[in-house]
């Protein structure tokens, strides 16, 4: 690891903002496809704090793992991640639990032509903070390559998605919710050197039946090299829901970093 990489590394390593997150950026987290068959990356978000207040503690984990035979492709994505909170200052307090989400997210990739690939999709998520008791995502469509070099690519995708919801966050009354959506993204990435590459996604996630509930995202990710199997990233996320669960703000943001360790 090279020396004038440690501060940055110590500075952003004892930082990680985590925070509230209904859009999940799959395209930040596909491997480029090259000779090797399967590839897998685990990353690690750690984050603690301590003021008049009492002490804050931020963990997350998550993993991705692709495998590639020929023209098809499966990815396998799961994160979890909680923020938790202690009194200091009055002993024998139980601890708050602020926020404590995650996902688990299966995709089938299919090559039908050079720039069209076929998708399908799957995905179990649950969220405290944005009152998400479950949601469960089923979908499909194509996604077309605009650029596809070493150095960048571009991406249009388009998709039918069903989603069931179950929430808490209507005066504590369990309410479901059966929607079908459009996710409709266009996501770029560029290599700038050896060391850092990033990634920038967009997305536009209607109900077919009306067009007013909608969820669009704004996604970004930058990944910095530090060593062959190690790195750093940093990723931000904003989001903007036009009909969220009660109590929930319609634009929420997420800043985030950690280390990513590849094999």
């Amino acid at each position: 690891m090279k020396t004038f990489w440690l501060p940055i590394l110590f500075a952003v390593v004892n930082w990680s903002g985590i925070s509230a997150q209904t859009v999940i950026n799959t395209e930040a987290m596909r491997l480029k496809a090259d000779t090797q068959r399967i590839r897998g990356a685990l990353r690690f978000d750690f984050g603690m704090s301590r003021n008049k207040s009492g002490r804050f503690l931020r963990p997350g984990l998550s993993t991705r793992i692709e495998f590639h035979p020929k023209a098809s492709r499966y990815m396998f994505l799961a994160e979890y991640a909680l923020t938790e909170f202690t009194d200091v200052e009055e002993a024998g307090q139980p601890k708050q639990l602020f926020n404590n989400r995650g996902f688990a997210h299966f995709r089938y990739n299919r090559d039908l032509h050079a720039q069209i690939t076929w998708e399908a999709f799957t995905q179990y998520q649950f969220d405290l903070v944005q009152e998400i008791d479950l949601r469960i995502l089923i979908g499909t469509g194509c996604r077309w390559a605009l650029a596809n070099q070493n150095e960048y690519f571009v991406f249009l995708g388009s998709l039918y998605m069903y989603e069931y919801e179950k929430t808490s966050a209507e005066e504590k009354m369990v309410t479901h919710y059966k929607h079908h959506r459009l996710s409709n993204y266009l996501s770029a990435g560029c290599t700038f050197n050896d060391y850092v590459q990033g990634t920038l996604t967009t997305y536009f996630q209607p109900r077919i039946d009306q067009w007013s509930d909608c969820r669009i995202s704004l996604v970004s990710s930058i990944q910095v090299k530090l060593t062959d199997a190690v790195g750093l990233a940093i990723s931000g996320n904003y989001i903007y829901d036009t009909q969220p669960p009660t109590n929930v703000p319609k634009s929420v943001y997420d800043l985030r970093t950690g280390l990513t360790v590849s094999w």
